[in-house]
């Protein structure tokens, strides 16, 4: 799951109000209200979104492995390259179009 871009964009633009005045100034103080209210409403959008990275993260962690693993190397045949089996490569496939 990913934040929408307009939603993203609405709470860079409510955070650059924050920071355009000095911290604990008054108009700090009034701008910090909605800013706090849009990180609230923000929040399970991110939280989603983080997960989802943290579970990509996860996926290609697991392709990687199973390629080191797995691997053949053959100066005869294929001198330079690495050779992986299909399924490794698939699971590697998978994890960068997040697939399950």
């Amino acid at each position: 799951m990913m934040m929408a871009p307009e939603r993203l964009a609405e709470l860079d633009a409510v955070m650059a109000k924050v920071r355009a005045f000095p911290f604990g100034s008054e108009e700090w103080e009034v701008a910090f209200i909605p800013a706090r209210l849009a990180a609230y409403n923000a929040y399970p959008g991110l939280r989603a979104h983080i997960d989802a990275q943290a579970a990509t993260i996860a996926r290609l962690r697991e392709a990687l492995q199973v390629i080191v693993d797995d691997y053949q190397t053959s100066p005869k045949h294929h001198p330079n390259d690495i050779l992986i089996p299909i399924a490794s490569f698939g699971l590697a496939c998978a994890a960068l179009t997040g697939a399950a």
